[in-house]
């Protein structure tokens, strides 16, 4: 228990199928583009008027999904680089992006990072590691600062998020979404519970007593009785 191991990869993988295949010479002519990247992101470069081509691919292929460079999505952060082309087709999980060749592959991956399929896993022991804890999903770049972090090493600039990865440690104070999900409700049904008690005790009916009348009054001139 002296040694911090950290086991993972770089990327998850999915089924591919001759069955799955976009078939670009089906959708525009050869001379219309260049193709830069292949499966499952395609990079194009187009060699007649951009949006004509862009307008062709957009419609190609239902499994398919075509971008103008200033139109990826923020999430990829794959937009602003100069070596980035001027578009960019994203294959559905499982499907190829093919001109007109045959498939040579059971198996792929860079699909959409969002899909389980295409995380990677994360196994972590030593002291720095709570024993037995398990976390949904963290990123890939949230490791780098997290070994900075058991090393003592500062991070040089990064992408990571360091709070993401909290939990995993044992030397840093973490609560878990359900666990403040359940404190918020313990303290708000305490609290509520605390309010209609006040409220019922402020609104209580005193019964009343009987000959109250009767009682004599320190300002009482005559009294009723002598």
């Amino acid at each position: 228990d002296t040694i911090n191991v950290i086991i993972t990869s770089d990327h998850g993988m999915a089924s591919c199928s001759a069955e799955k295949l976009i078939i670009l010479d089906e959708c525009i002519g050869r001379n219309n583009y260049t193709l830069i990247d292949k499966s499952p992101v395609a990079a194009v470069l187009p060699r007649q008027n951009k949006r004509d081509v862009y307008n062709l691919l957009k419609k190609c292929h239902r499994h398919m999904k075509a971008y103008l460079k200033e139109e990826i999505p923020d999430r990829f952060h794959y937009r602003h680089n100069k070596r980035i082309q001027p578009i960019i087709l994203v294959a559905d999980e499982g499907w190829t992006i093919v001109q007109n060749e045959s498939l040579t592959k059971l198996g792929d991956h860079g699909y959409d990072n969002a899909l389980p399929s295409m995380h990677p896993f994360l196994a972590a022991h030593g002291p720095a590691f709570h024993r037995g804890y398990k976390q949904n999903t963290i990123n890939n770049v949230d490791i780098y600062p997290m070994m900075c972090h058991i090393l003592g090493l500062t991070p040089q600039p990064h992408n990571g998020t360091f709070s993401n990865i909290k939990c995993l440690l044992t030397d840093q104070w973490c609560i878990n979404l359900p666990e403040a999900i359940g404190i918020v409700i313990g303290a708000f049904m305490i609290l509520t519970a605390f309010t209609c008690i006040i409220i019922m005790s402020k609104n209580r009916v005193v019964p009343p007593r009987p000959f109250a009348r009767l009682q004599l009054q320190s300002d009482d001139d005559d009294p009723l009785i002598g």
